[in-house]
């Protein structure tokens, strides 16, 4: 996370607490969901904003790249905490 992270916004979040609990909880949803289209927008967490999920598939026998937010899913369904983490390139 470091590395995407400007050095200065990174310790501003580190010493506010507030803003850096608003950051996470954007990228949160609640329960599970299963993707029936090309393009879907989740609730988040934090109170009116969304998470946009989209699913591309190039090839018929390849497995489909999935974006959230642009970012690419890189490792998906990681389980933690009572949850799911999946790991972006961003």
């Amino acid at each position: 996370m470091s590395e995407a992270v400007p050095a200065g916004l990174l310790d501003s979040l580190m010493s506010n607490i507030n803003t850096l609990f608003s950051v996470l909880l954007y990228h949160v949803a609640d329960g599970t969901a299963q993707i029936k289209m090309p393009e879907q927008i989740f609730n988040s967490k934090l109170q009116n904003t969304s998470i946009k999920v989209q699913v591309h598939s190039s090839y018929p026998h390849a497995a489909p790249q999935v974006l959230v937010q642009c970012a690419l899913v890189l490792s998906p369904g990681n389980k933690m905490c009572g949850g799911n983490l999946h790991v972006i390139n961003k």
